[in-house]
C-alpha cells in the first residue's frame, strides 16, 4: 500500500427481504428462518430483512435466528421513529435504517447519502446497502445504479470495482432469469 493512502472497508450487506417478503409468492416461516441462517453462516457484515413490522411473521424469524456462529449483524429499517424504538426492543436486531416514508428513494439517497444508520448495539459504524434490482421499492436502499451515478457524479474516492449498470443489469439478468 502507497505512503499515506489509507486502506479503505468495505461492508457487504446482504438484502434478503427482496426474496422473503417483497416477492408475492408464498415463502414459509420455517424457510425464512432456514435461509436467514444459513446467510449468517456465510460472513456477511450484514443481513437485512427489510422493513420492521410486528405483524406478519418477522418476530417469528427474529426469534428463532441462530446468531451463535456468526458476526453478522441483523439490521431492519424503520419508517418512523416509533418504528425505530420498536425494533430496539428485540435483542436480534442489530440496527435499523430510519428511512423517510415521504422521499422516493432517489431523493432519500440525493438528500442523504450515508444514509441515516442508528446502532442500537454498538455506536459508530456507518455504511450504506445496496441491492442490484432493488426488488422491494419499500426497502428505501440506494440500488446499485443510484451507488454508481453518485460516485461518478461527486468522482468520490471509492476504491470500488463497480461494472457500470447495463453490464451488471445483464449479468443479474442472466443470473437470476429462469
Amino acid at each position: 500500500m502507497a505512503e499515506g493512502s489509507e486502506k479503505k472497508e468495505i461492508k457487504i450487506t446482504e438484502l434478503s427481504a427482496g426474496l422473503l417478503w417483497g416477492t408475492g409468492f408464498q415463502i414459509s416461516t420455517d424457510s425464512k428462518i432456514n435461509y436467514i441462517n444459513t446467510l449468517l453462516l456465510v460472513g456477511f457484515d450484514s443481513v437485512s430483512l427489510g422493513i420492521f413490522s410486528e405483524a406478519g411473521d418477522m418476530i417469528k424469524v427474529l426469534k428463532n435466528i441462530d446468531k451463535n456462529n456468526s458476526h453478522t449483524k441483523i439490521l431492519v429499517t424503520a419508517q418512523s421513529l416509533p418504528a425505530v424504538d420498536a425494533a430496539s426492543k428485540y435483542p436480534e436486531i442489530d440496527s435499523v435504517i430510519l428511512a423517510s416514508a415521504s422521499a422516493t428513494k432517489s431523493e432519500y439517497f440525493a438528500q442523504n447519502p450515508d444514509a441515516v444508520l442508528i446502532e442500537l448495539k454498538e455506536g459508530g459504524c456507518q455504511s450504506f446497502t445496496v441491492s442490484m434490482f432493488n426488488p422491494g421499492a419499500q426497502l428505501k436502499c440506494p440500488s446499485t445504479m443510484q451507488i454508481i451515478n453518485l460516485l461518478a457524479a461527486t468522482k468520490s474516492p471509492h476504491g470500488l470495482r463497480l461494472l457500470n449498470f447495463e453490464t451488471a443489469w445483464n449479468i443479474g439478468k442472466k443470473i437470476f432469469s429462469p
